[in-house]
C-alpha cells in the first residue's frame, strides 16, 4: 500500500521468512531500540523475537 511504512519488526519477520536470520536478528534488534527509545510497549514484541532468534546476540553467528 502507498505511503505505509514498514516498521523493522515486521521487516525483520520478512527476512526470516526468506531464511535470512541474521538480518532478522538485526531488525528486531533496531525494532525493540526505536521501541525502547519511545516508551511503546512494542519493545518487549521485538525483544521476544530476538530472543526466540537462532542467531546468538552480539557477534550475529547463527546457533
Amino acid at each position: 500500500m502507498a505511503g505505509e511504512q514498514v516498521t523493522p519488526t515486521r521487516r525483520g519477520d520478512v527476512h526470516r521468512q526468506l531464511g535470512d536470520e541474521r538480518r532478522a536478528a538485526a531488525d528486531w534488534a533496531a525494532a525493540g531500540a526505536l521501541f525502547e527509545q519511545a516508551r511503546s510497549p512494542r519493545a518487549e514484541e521485538a525483544r521476544r523475537r530476538l530472543g526466540n532468534s537462532r542467531v546468538r546476540s552480539g557477534d550475529g553467528e547463527l546457533d
